[in-house]
């Protein structure tokens, strides 16, 4: 069994932005793109991209050379459902799944590698990234977790997970995981 899987969160429908996110352009290259390179730079992990909506017109103008595609079935019902189906295939391969999202551009390796060597020193250990008083994704759910993941249901992810689990967090002082694209302005004020 390997350690740990990296799964970039790309399955979502893009609703707030009006076309498929996944491919909005950031300093000529498609958010994805950008995401799935910086993620790549990790070595010693597994990396995954999960697709749902728009896969096909997704899947023909990303390069997923260095990661390998899941497919969510239920991306629909929303990032639960996701997370769910996610956790559910890769279980029984990994000690530890860590997600990020393919809509949080300014994640890259410089900020990722502190968290995962932390958790690869404890791999019972949960990280998550903090910002602005919250906690959320870039996040590293050990094997006891799987089972809360795999009931994760409709458009809530699993800060409830998080926040159930506050007495045995590892935070991760994270400014860049604030920086998410949910509309087409938020590309407007986004400093690459």
């Amino acid at each position: 069994m390997n350690k740990l899987s990296l799964v970039i969160l790309a399955a979502g429908e893009s609703k707030r932005f009006g076309k498929a996110k996944q491919l909005a352009e950031i300093d000529g290259s498609f958010m994805l793109q950008r995401v799935i390179d910086q993620c790549s730079e990790i070595e010693g992990v597994d990396a995954y991209v999960v697709l749902g909506a728009r896969s096909e017109q997704i899947q023909h103008k990303i390069n997923f050379e260095n990661v390998s595609v899941l497919y969510s079935p239920n991306w629909s019902e929303g990032i639960g459902a996701t997370l769910a189906s996610v956790t559910t295939e890769l279980s029984e391969l990994y000690e530890g799944l860590m997600f990020v999202a393919g809509d949080q551009p300014l994640l890259g390796a410089a900020q990722l590698k502190p968290m995962i060597t932390s958790w690869l020193e404890n791999t019972n250990s949960i990280c998550c990234a903090q910002y602005d008083n919250t906690l959320g994704i870039p996040a590293i759910f050990p094997k006891k977790l799987f089972a809360g993941l795999m009931t994760l249901r409709g458009d809530s992810g699993a800060k409830g997970i998080l926040l159930n689990a506050a007495s045995e967090l590892q935070t991760f002082f994270m400014p860049e995981a604030k920086i998410d694209i949910d509309y087409p302005d938020d590309l407007k004020k986004l400093r690459v």
